[in-house]
């Protein structure tokens, strides 16, 4: 029994329908992934700033620290380090996140202006789309660098870097301010080396199927028996 005419109607309206619903959803989950890092990194900044000032207020005074504190406050500077390195990959499966939601959210928009013969229509479109800075090309190395991801990795790996740094010096006597710089920027560049490939791989792994390769495999899934 073939399809009426009214169920085929029915159908373009069901379709417009789970269309609209899909992009609202990626779009809302875009925004909710921002929202999302955000509360990572204040949660980490407001743990580490009272855990920070604990510690200077009860094992540091008159400029050095209380003999016999150094094991203790590294301990608690290790807890920190482990919090910081979680917050950290934690923060970069968001930012995968984002972008998978968002890149689909547009390729949804995509896919209907290609289908459009009216001009005006597919750059209505091409303008309701959820462009981010990056998407400027011709600044695209640099706004890449200077991105709010970027910046969040910026941040944590200085972090990361600062704690080893600082344990670095409370368990090794009689050392240079040298040789300290040194231990935090080869942390902070691990670190950051490390966020950036986490990134990727989360990517890879979350990346969407081509919108034109979904189609057809719906297709064929629509006509086996």
């Amino acid at each position: 029994m073939r399809p009426t005419a009214d169920a085929g109607s029915d159908y373009e309206r069901i379709a417009a329908d789970l269309i609209t619903r899909a992009y609202d959803h990626h779009k809302n989950y875009a925004r909710f992934e921002e929202t999302q890092r955000s509360w990572f990194l204040g949660a980490y900044f407001t743990f580490t700033g009272l855990m920070i000032t604990g510690i200077l207020a009860t094992f540091f005074d008159n400029g050095r620290w209380i003999s016999g504190s150094e094991l203790f406050v590294t301990l608690l500077l290790v807890l920190n380090l482990a919090i910081g390195v979680c917050i950290a990959f934690a923060i970069v499966k968001v930012n995968g996140e984002f972008k998978r939601h968002n890149d689909r959210a547009e390729a949804i928009l995509q896919y209907l202006a290609d289908q459009m013969d009216d001009e005006k229509l597919r750059d209505l479109l091409t303008i309701a789309k959820l462009h981010t800075a990056t998407h400027d090309r011709g600044m695209n190395k640099l706004t890449a660098f200077l991105s709010v991801a970027s910046m969040h990795n910026y941040i944590m790996s200085s972090l990361i870097a600062l704690d080893v740094a600082i344990i670095f010096y409370l368990q090794v006597r009689n050392i240079l301010a040298l040789e300290v710089i040194s231990v935090w920027l080869v942390v902070f560049f691990a670190a950051s080396w490390l966020q950036k490939w986490y990134y990727r791989y989360v990517e890879q792994q979350t990346s969407p199927v081509p919108m034109a390769e979904a189609a057809s495999s719906a297709r064929k899934v629509a006509r086996s028996p």
